[in-house]
């Protein structure tokens, strides 16, 4: 999947990280995982960085979760 078609997954689902110019997006094995970008300034309280994974499926993730972790899991794997 590229990023442009998990950007559109993020917008499906109205996720906040589906802007570019507030969130980073990097390339992981099974999906995208993205950032808060360094760019945009301080993070907006309760700001969480989301997945997509390569199934088309977003999802933010919570404290305690581990992006690849996730992916694994959205992926069947």
């Amino acid at each position: 999947m590229s990023e442009e078609g998990a950007r559109a997954a993020l917008s499906a689902v109205r996720s906040p990280a589906a802007d570019p110019s507030k969130y980073d997006a990097r390339r992981l094995e099974g999906g995208w995982l993205f950032g808060w970008s360094a760019s945009a300034g301080r993070p907006p309280m309760d700001t969480r960085s989301w997945v997509v994974a390569d199934t088309g499926e977003a999802r933010r993730l919570t404290l305690k979760e581990l992006a690849e972790d996730v992916l694994r899991g959205l992926n069947g794997a």
